[in-house]
């Protein structure tokens, strides 16, 4: 489980202690998460307070050890956590994160993603539907991944077998008044898989526009 929702770190905060006696029980074969059923999770979670101590996990004290464990131990134990509890919705997006990763960390010292590699990125894109509702427990931290995945694609122009598109990007800028664009440094990215999702997503930004817009006081100058 994932202390911090937005997924913008480096590091996992899984659950390590909790109350007993509540009808809780660990599931899963690997980052067990202690559930009261396969998907019912623990949320929100409490931090505890004060910063005189840490729990470390002793299998990921180095970058090195935490890639080495990725690669040569993790992948064939989520693939039997899928394999035992198909349903477990964290499962699915610890694989979309450990697929990026060993893609990634290969990309650092090569050009393109081997045969496999593209498979499984096409994965990524394809789980990625479990969890495209905002109000998912897990949308912003797999959105994190869907969106690499399509930039490692689309970047090589690789078409996918689900949209038989090549990924797709825009960029986007906030526009103040009078047309000023905004002081806000380089614009923001989104990738996209279709045309379709493309178009969904400019509808939604406008009638998000339209409606801040309807909330927004008007000043008059006389």
């Amino acid at each position: 489980m994932l202390a911090d929702k937005s997924g913008i770190n480096t590091r996992d905060f899984p659950i390590r202690m909790f109350r007993s006696k509540k009808g809780y029980r660990f599931v899963g074969l690997i980052h067990e998460s202690p559930q009261k059923s396969l998907n019912a999770y623990i949320w929100p979670l409490y931090n505890v307070p004060g910063e005189d101590f840490q729990f470390l996990h002793y299998g990921y004290t180095t970058e090195l050890i935490r890639r080495g464990k990725a690669i040569n131990r993790n992948f064939a134990l989520l693939d039997r956590d899928q394999a035992v509890n198909p349903e477990r919705e964290f499962g699915k997006v610890l694989k979309m994160r450990d697929i990026f990763h060993v893609c990634a960390w290969y990309l650092e010292q090569n050009d393109n993603p081997t045969a496999k590699q593209i498979e499984q990125l096409n994965v990524i894109v394809t789980w990625y539907e479990l969890f495209r509702d905002h109000k998912h427990i897990f949308h912003d931290l797999a959105d994190i991944f869907y969106q690499e995945a399509l930039k490692i694609l689309g970047e090589r122009s690789i078409i996918l077998p689900s949209t038989g598109q090549v990924p797709m990007q825009i960029a986007q800028r906030l526009v103040g008044t009078h047309g000023a664009v905004e002081d806000i440094g380089e614009p923001r990215t989104r990738w996209f898989a279709s045309t379709e999702e493309l178009g969904k997503y400019l509808h939604q930004q406008e009638k998000m526009l339209v409606d801040t817009l309807a909330k927004t006081p008007r000043y008059f100058e006389w």
